[in-house]
């Protein structure tokens, strides 16, 4: 089974110079789509130049043709503009301006379906280990999978194998490259959630922060994001391994070695990040994923906001709140728009607390009381639930958990430097 496409080739844009180099690959299928900064456009350009309605690519049998939608809005082909009224064939080779950022232009015929290519067999199965038994599938109660996107189901040049994962937006399925059988994971929104919450506004922005970060191993490759007919997509190199809160699930609670190798992994992710002007705003157990080798990345950078910039003005309101309660800094209930890397510091004690303690700061209540003990409530502190937990580890996640940011570690490297001392004795 596939989805269905009209005819026409399949439009690749490479980012090539600019700020546009630390951007994802963007694959458009056969359709209409339109670009630009605006959070409901088919592919969010959030950037400097950018005009809310940039640009139309429309895809079809004929061959792949850009035009033109707000005057002034720069748009070029090899340099030549391209005009106010028609539009311009694109070819591969071509060189596509849209504003500030310059693309490599690619058009290639699309992959058909076909019996050649089986669904992916499931996994060898692996004994299971105490923190990486096999990963678990959807539960009953998750909601249905998208018409046409099943296992086996030919989408946008993949091959979907089991589902990993599924919300209220997306579904994560492991899933095949055709082109050279190289395994992903491929986070696919669900149709008519792509304007509830600005849905498809922060997969692209989490592809272009990931992009950015791609040079640290923390941070789990972004292969391409995209656009085929009613879905939108996001493909990531596939990690095999398993986050925390499945860990914290399965085993209640995690060593006190082990959690702090995990939070000491992700606060260098975060320093990086931090380095960059690049903020999570969403950092929890279900956002640390554990390989098999141990190495742990974070993941889902959807909610992340650049200080420096107005890339979170359009996504984020002044006096709103967004992330997850349960780990969430207080100042970022208020305003997250106005948070800075301490409210991730916050986040990050809160999820080590929850590792160490096998239940987070204050257990999840009604929102309203959940916000009253995260205002006026000190949490009980790790000495007092377990004795055997180091003194040195107890107090640095209390200021983490500090409920004024200005008493919180201030950088990531005074965090690290109580973590590593405790780590030393073990």
């Amino acid at each position: 089974m596939s989805t269905a496409h009209p005819p026409g080739p399949v439009l690749r844009l490479d980012p090539t110079a600019g700020r546009g180099a630390t951007m994802p690959l963007f694959v458009l299928h056969p359709g209409s789509y339109e670009l630009g900064k605006a959070d409901d456009n088919d592919l969010v350009l959030a950037a400097h130049g950018i005009a809310g309605r940039h640009c139309r690519v429309e895809i079809g049998a004929a061959g792949v043709e850009v035009r033109r939608l707000e005057p002034g809005a720069e748009l070029a082909v090899n340099g030549r503009a391209v005009p106010a009224q028609g539009g311009v064939r694109l070819r591969s080779a071509d060189r596509l301006l849209i504003g500030p950022l310059e693309f490599a232009v690619r058009v290639e015929a699309a992959v058909a379906a076909s019996t050649s290519h089986p669904p992916p067999p499931p996994a060898p199965p692996r004994p299971p280990s105490p923190s990486h038994a096999p990963a678990r599938t959807l539960a009953s109660a998750a909601p249905p999978l998208p018409e046409g996107l099943q296992t086996g189901a030919l989408f946008a040049g993949y091959r979907l194998g089991v589902p990993l994962g599924s919300g209220g937006t997306s579904v994560v399925f492991r899933a095949v490259r055709v082109s050279d059988n190289l395994e992903v994971a491929l986070k696919v929104l669900h149709p008519g959630v792509q304007l509830v919450a600005h849905a498809a506004a922060r997969l692209f922005r989490e592809a272009e922060v990931c992009g950015a970060l791609a040079s640290h191993p923390g941070v789990v490759p972004i292969l391409e994001v995209g656009k085929s007919r009613a879905h939108t997509y996001l493909a990531l190199r596939f990690v095999d391994g398993a986050d925390v809160q499945t860990l914290l699930r399965r085993q209640g609670r995690l060593p006190v070695k082990t959690s702090l190798e995990i939070a000491v992994q992700a606060a260098r992710c975060l320093a990086f990040a931090r380095g960059l002007r690049i903020i999570h705003r969403d950092v929890k157990p279900g956002n640390l994923l554990v390989g098999r080798d141990g190495a742990v990345r974070v993941l889902d950078f959807g909610l992340a906001r650049h200080t420096g910039g107005e890339a979170a003005s359009a996504i984020t309101g002044c006096g709103q709140g967004i992330g997850t309660l349960t780990y969430m800094a207080p100042e970022q209930v208020l305003n997250a728009k106005g948070v800075d890397h301490r409210a991730d510091i916050y986040s990050l004690g809160a999820t080590l607390y929850a590792m160490v303690a096998g239940r987070p700061p204050f257990e999840p209540t009604t929102p309203l009381q959940f916000t009253e003990k995260l205002f006026y409530v000190i949490p009980p502190t790790l000495k007092s639930l377990d004795p055997t937990v180091p003194d040195l580890l107890s107090a640095a996640i209390e200021r983490c958990l500090e409920k004024d940011a200005a008493r919180r570690f201030p950088e990531y490297e005074d965090l690290l430097q109580d973590l590593n001392r405790v780590l030393e004795y073990f």
